[in-house]
C-alpha cells in the first residue's frame, strides 16, 4: 500500500516525537508548520491512520513503524543524493 505524502511524514513526525509528547501535540506541530491546509485537514489524515492501523492509541503499531522508517530511509537517500 501506497501511502499519500502527508500520512507518510505525518507518520516520520510521531516515529520522531520525543518521549513526553502527543500524536496529538505532533499534529499540532505539524498545522502550526502549515503542512496541512487546516486542522480539519489533519484530523482526517490522522483519523485514516487510525482506522487503517497505523495508529493505535497513542503510539505507531508495528506496521507504523516500519512505514515511518521506509520513509525516512527515502527521505535520507534523496537528501544524500542531492
Amino acid at each position: 500500500m501506497d501511502l499519500d505524502l502527508l500520512k507518510r511524514v505525518s507518520l516520520l513526525a510521531i516515529l520522531k516525537k520525543g518521549s513526553d509528547e502527543t500524536i496529538n501535540d505532533v499534529m499540532e506541530s505539524l498545522i502550526y508548520a502549515d503542512m496541512f491546509l487546516n486542522r480539519s485537514e489533519a484530523l482526517k489524515v490522522f483519523r485514516e491512520l487510525r482506522d487503517d492501523n497505523y495508529i493505535v492509541g497513542d503510539r505507531l503499531s508495528m506496521m507504523g513503524v516500519v512505514e515511518a522508517k521506509r520513509v525516512e530511509n527515502e527521505f535520507k537517500q534523496y537528501y544524500n543524493n542531492t
